[in-house]
């Protein structure tokens, strides 16, 4: 969702609750666990995982139940932005449980994993490629990471007229399932990064032989962005 400069805490990860809620961090009232509401949403993508979640009063919002809502659906609530931190541990003090499910931990910590291990990787190439895509084309292009339904890192470089490339790690608890695509012509998939590859988990997580595998996979990846830039700049 962004960062916020918090004086506590420094720049943390933003936060949404009602304008209520955020007086409250200041002021400090206690509330009734009961009287607080969550909402959850995505911020982007529909097939954001795992979604946000805002915090309101339940007297200011209808229950939502399992649903997820959209960010356009969100903005008709009146937000406001709050440090992550400081909302959690007010809501902490006021009896309400902020723990994720069981499986949206594991999914989280599996997504902090491979970005520890694989973005400082792909980061530069994936800024370059679209910095070159934008130079020579001056249409939009955009690069990132995402993390979806069952794909806990997803990063991408995407130009809005010459296509995109994706590589996609999908989670199926016992293994990751890694897959590149490219719909770039000028960049054409190699051998190197055109076979999918299969990486056992134990219990769901990454061990070390897991993540020696993806080291590997990682400097396949970083030879066909590098690649990539070289071609689209003959």
């Amino acid at each position: 969702m962004g960062l916020i400069e918090c004086q506590t805490h420094g720049r943390q990860g933003l936060s949404l609750a009602s304008p209520e809620i955020v007086q409250a961090l200041v002021a400090n009232p206690r509330m009734s666990a009961a009287g607080i509401a969550q909402v959850r949403y995505t911020s982007v993508n529909d097939d954001e995982y795992p979604p946000g979640r805002a915090w309101f009063l339940r007297e200011r919002v209808r229950p939502a139940g399992d649903r997820v809502l959209s960010i356009d659906e969100l903005l008709t609530l009146e937000t406001e932005p709050a440090c992550g931190e400081c909302l959690n541990e007010w809501l902490r003090l006021n009896g309400v449980d902020t723990e994720r499910s069981n499986e949206e931990r594991r999914f989280l910590r599996l997504h902090d994993a491979l970005a520890e291990l694989l973005r400082p990787r792909l980061e530069p190439r994936l800024r370059a490629l679209a910095d070159a895509l934008f130079a020579k084309t001056r249409s939009p292009s955009g690069w990132g990471f995402r993390s979806l339904t069952d794909r806990p890192f997803v990063p991408y470089c995407e130009s809005k007229s010459e296509g995109h490339i994706e590589i996609e790690l999908r989670d199926c608890f016992s293994r990751l399932e890694g897959t590149v695509r490219s719909s770039i012509l000028a960049i054409p998939m190699t051998a190197e990064v055109a076979t999918p590859i299969r990486v056992t988990l134990s219990k769901g997580e990454l061990d070390q032989a897991a993540r020696a595998e993806l080291d590997r996979w990682g400097d396949r990846l970083e030879r066909f962005l590098s690649d990539g830039l070289t071609l689209l700049a003959s």
